[in-house]
């Protein structure tokens, strides 16, 4: 049975839109326990809302390839056989995953690694449609964000087209 990483995002670019997560270094050591699949889903604070991802089916990542340590702190980066990023074009997590949406959002966990069996289920549809979106390249990326990549809509002042800037360490969210 595949491990699925869930966590909540709080901004956009990692994974950037050539698949690489951890190419701002966040998530740092999360990015390297033990999963098959990895689904970002936007957060519900301001940071989040303010890019358009929150609550949002943000990208999953189906079969990780482990890349070089990152610079900053020295956590794996990671590509995947199968990805797609949908940033804020997404649609909302509990269209897709409604029970472990509710347990995502009504708790303060930034991310979950233990599924019950109904969340599995949910997730294991998610997976074969993300594989589909994919399609045959196994690649998929929101064309709205290839359109955008020059042109970035990031709203931080310290963003570039390529990405932004990791933000201070904070205090960590709960570990579900």
């Amino acid at each position: 049975m595949p491990r699925f990483l869930v966590y909540k995002r709080t901004h956009p670019h990692d994974p950037s839109i050539e698949g690489v997560f951890g190419n701002q270094d966040c998530m740092g050591q999360v990015r390297g326990f033990n999963y098959d699949v990895v689904v970002g889903i936007g957060g519900i604070g301001a940071e989040a809302r303010s890019h358009g991802i929150d609550r949002r089916l943000n990208w999953i990542g189906i079969g990780p390839i482990l890349g070089p340590d990152h610079d900053n702190r020295g956590h794996p980066t990671f590509t995947f056989k199968h990805f797609v990023l949908l940033e804020r074009t997404g649609a909302y997590f509990d269209t897709h995953c409604p029970r472990l949406a509710e347990a995502m959002y009504d708790s303060g966990c930034r991310f979950r690694l233990n599924h019950t069996n109904e969340h599995i289920q949910e997730l294991n549809r998610l997976v074969t449609w993300a594989k589909r979106k994919a399609g045959p390249s196994s690649f998929y990326v929101a064309p709205e964000l290839l359109a955008e990549a020059n042109n970035d809509d990031c709203l931080r002042p310290d963003c570039t087209p390529t990405g932004c800037p990791p933000k201070p360490r904070r205090r960590r969210g709960a570990v579900c």
